[in-house]
C-alpha cells in the first residue's frame, strides 16, 4: 500500500515536472504559435466618438426623458426670437436725433434680451447635466496594463467594468486572471507585485464592435518584481482583447503588442517615469560627479 502511494506521488511529481519543463513539445508548440501571431490577431482598436455624433446622441437621450420641458423651452425660444425680429423697440436707433432718449428707451427694453441671455445660460447648464447623466449611464469598459522595465507583460483591453470606483481593484483582478498558471502552482505564485504609483487617463468615449458607445477607462501598473507565472512568460506579453474574436489571454510577441498606439503611449510614460525617479536621478548625479 505504501509502495503504491509512493509510486503514485512520484509519477505525479514527474508529470508536473514535465508540464513545467520549457523543452516539452507542448511548450515548444505554444512558443511557435505565439511567434506566428500577426497584427490581425491583436483584435480591433476602437475609434473615438465624434463630437457631432455625441451631440446627436445626447439630444436623443434628452428627448426620450425630458419631452415636455424641451417642447416648452423650444416654443418659448421661438416666440422670443420672433418678438426680437419684429419688435421695433428692441432695435438700435438709426438716426442721431434724440439719441440719448432713444438709447435710454432701448436699454429699458433690452431687459428682455438680458432675460433671454439668462435663459440661454440655464439652457446650457441643463444640457450639461443631461450630457453628464448620459455618460454615466453608458456601458463602461477598462483597459489594464502591467509594465516591467518598460515591457508590457500584461495587457487586457476593453474588459467589463462595473463602475469608476472599481478601476484599481478590478484592474488588479484582471491582471491576475490573465496570467498563465501551471498545474500545481499556488495562488501566491501568481500574486502581482507593483508599486503604488499606478497611473490613469481621463475616460474617453469609444464606439464598440456593434456600434454601441462605451465609456472607456485606462489604468497602468508598474511591476516591482516578477512572480513565477510572469517569470515564465517574461519574453512575451499576456495579451487579451475582449472586443476581438479571441477573448482569452494568450502569449503575444512584445514587439507586436507595442505596436498598439495606447501601449506605445504607456511605454513612453513608463520610460519617462523610470528616468525621473528620485533614486535613478540621484544615481545619475553621483555618476556625473565622479
Amino acid at each position: 500500500m505504501y509502495e503504491a502511494a509512493y509510486k503514485g506521488a512520484k509519477e505525479q511529481t514527474i508529470g508536473e515536472q514535465t508540464l513545467r519543463s520549457p523543452n516539452n513539445p507542448e511548450d515548444r508548440a505554444k512558443r511557435k504559435a505565439s511567434l506566428e501571431k500577426t497584427i490581425d490577431d491583436l483584435g480591433p482598436t476602437l475609434p473615438e466618438l465624434k463630437w457631432w455624433r455625441k451631440a446627436w446622441l445626447v439630444l436623443v437621450y434628452a428627448s426620450k426623458r425630458q419631452k415636455l420641458p424641451i417642447a416648452i423651452m423650444v416654443l418659448f425660444i421661438v416666440l422670443v426670437a420672433l418678438g426680437v425680429l419684429f419688435w421695433s423697440e428692441l432695435r438700435l436707433p438709426s438716426t442721431p436725433s434724440h439719441t440719448p432718449e432713444s438709447i435710454i428707451e432701448w436699454l429699458l427694453n433690452a431687459q428682455t434680451i438680458l432675460g433671454i441671455g439668462t435663459l440661454l445660460v440655464a439652457l446650457f447648464v441643463w444640457m450639461g447635466e443631461i450630457e453628464e447623466n448620459w455618460e454615466n449611464n453608458l456601458p463602461k469598459r477598462l483597459s489594464v496594463f502591467f509594465f516591467w522595465e518598460a515591457k508590457p507583460l500584461i495587457v487586457c483591453r476593453y474588459v467589463w467594468l462595473a463602475g469608476e470606483d472599481e478601476v484599481r481593484t478590478w484592474g488588479q483582478q484582471v491582471g491576475v486572471q490573465a496570467q498563465h498558471v501551471m498545474v500545481g502552482e499556488k495562488p501566491s505564485d501568481s500574486f502581482l507585485h507593483f508599486g503604488p504609483d499606478m497611473q490613469t487617463k481621463n475616460p474617453e468615449l469609444l464606439i464598440g464592435p456593434e456600434g454601441e458607445v462605451w465609456k472607456h477607462y485606462s489604468i497602468c501598473f508598474r511591476l516591482t518584481g516578477l512572480n513565477k507565472s510572469l517569470e515564465r512568460t517574461r519574453d512575451y506579453c499576456r495579451y487579451q482583447n475582449i472586443a476581438g474574436f479571441e477573448t482569452v489571454a494568450d502569449n503575444f510577441p512584445l514587439e507586436l503588442v507595442e505596436s498598439i498606439p495606447e501601449v506605445a503611449s504607456w511605454k513612453q510614460a513608463m520610460i519617462c517615469k523610470k528616468w525621473s525617479s528620485p533614486s535613478l536621478s540621484q544615481g545619475k548625479r553621483l555618476y556625473k560627479s565622479r
